[in-house]
């Protein structure tokens, strides 16, 4: 009898053990801070270049300064420091030998990773001709795209091809906004919801398709799409998520995100950029606002996840394709989903309000709205 009775107490010993332990999985998990270093202004722009973590540097700058700061991954300590003739408004583009700024005025900078030093520098060739999108690289060539629909295309140490593009509607000039996509051609979506596919080799036009349903409005805030081109997703600035088929621009699903207002941080950086995730043999895209995180099916309106933020959203959320996980960062906590453990957040121990976040191999980089850098452990 008596081992009877012990066996039930010890089973339900083992259930309460197990209820606590689930209640502390579900709470918040300070995270630990390895190391921090000075950046180089306030609400900082991060960059991981490098392949390896020994060789790995962040790479900083500030819409609102000259200069760039890389220091070294795996401990924070310094690199090297540049300071430029102009301002850096967008994050650098990591190269496999360089680091590419792109200055407020169209100048371009490739550095050298392991000094600073200068590979190249060239000019815009129009001086009141303003970037308007940070640089990219396809096939072996870089691309910038300027506010009078300027592209360039610079193949290896600066020989340049300049082409003028349509990239105005009507008479008002709509602007191009972020774009998540794999794709090797040279993609861009405006604000008029129009996405113009380039040929990255020849800069031939491949396509113009109308994303958004109302032509005479300039309504789209952000976008994602799949990497072969057959799906995207567009947020608009009436606070609507809407799927679409590029290649006809049909509209498949749309979906309220909450209030408008709560699509930009309390710092006014735009939180609902779609992030793409694999799901199944299919897509799932990800979304956040200042107090809510959804996943919504790809091709259809199903609501497969949704999650309550613990404290307000300050950055758009990033997936990390190694690891199949996507974070987002709140002004004091961590947030993380990946379909194996769902949805966990993590305390962050900073004494200044986080504003910017970088993923690399094994460490997570945050940058706080004063400036100041924190690498930390990936929980």
């Amino acid at each position: 009898m008596n081992s009877i009775v012990d066996e039930k107490y010890s089973i339900i010993w083992k259930f309460y053990l197990f209820s606590f332990l689930l209640f502390l999985c579900d709470q918040a998990i300070p995270q630990e801070i390895l190391w921090s270093t000075p950046g180089v202004g306030r609400r900082p722009a991060l960059s991981i270049h490098g392949a390896t973590l020994a060789e790995q540097l962040v790479v900083v700058s500030s819409p609102f300064g000259d200069r760039v700061r890389a220091s070294n991954l795996s401990d924070g300590t310094g690199a090297w420091s540049r300071r430029l003739l102009e301002r850096v408004p967008y994050p650098t583009l990591p190269l496999a030998d360089a680091v590419v700024i792109q200055g407020d005025q169209g100048t371009l900078w490739a550095v050298r990773n392991e000094d600073g030093e200068d590979h190249w520098v060239i000019g815009t060739a129009e001086p009141t001709d303003y970037p308007m999108g940070p640089p990219r690289y396809r096939e072996q060539a870089l691309f910038t795209i300027s506010r009078r629909g300027v592209i360039r295309k610079l193949v290896g140490t600066g020989e340049r091809l300049s082409v003028i593009r349509p990239l105005s509607w009507g008479e008002r000039r709509a602007e191009t906004v972020p774009l998540r996509s794999n794709q090797q051609q040279l993609t861009y979506l405006d604000q008029a919801g129009r996405l113009t596919v380039y040929d990255s080799e020849t800069l031939d036009l491949i396509s113009m398709v109308m994303l958004n349903p109302d032509e005479a409005t300039a309504n789209v805030l952000a976008g994602a799409m799949v990497e072969d081109g057959g799906l995207a997703w567009i947020t608009e600035f009436s606070g609507i998520l809407r799927a679409v088929r590029p290649t006809s621009g049909q509209a498949l699903w749309s979906a309220r995100l909450g209030p408008v207002e709560e699509l930009w941080s309390e710092q006014g950086e735009l939180l609902a950029i779609p992030a793409i995730l694999p799901w199944d043999e299919e897509f799932a895209v990800l979304i956040a606002t200042q107090r809510q995180a959804e996943i919504y099916g790809g091709a259809n309106r199903e609501r497969l996840s949704s999650f309550a933020l613990p404290s307000p959203a300050v950055a758009a959320p990033e997936f990390d394709a190694t690891n199949q996980r996507t974070w987002l960062l709140c002004s004091r906590h961590l947030v993380s989903y990946d379909r194996l453990q769902g949805w966990r957040s993590f305390e962050l121990p900073l004494a200044e309000e986080p504003f910017s976040l970088a993923l690399a191999d094994g460490l997570i980089v945050i940058g706080d709205l004063q400036g100041r850098i924190y690498g930390v452990s990936v929980p």
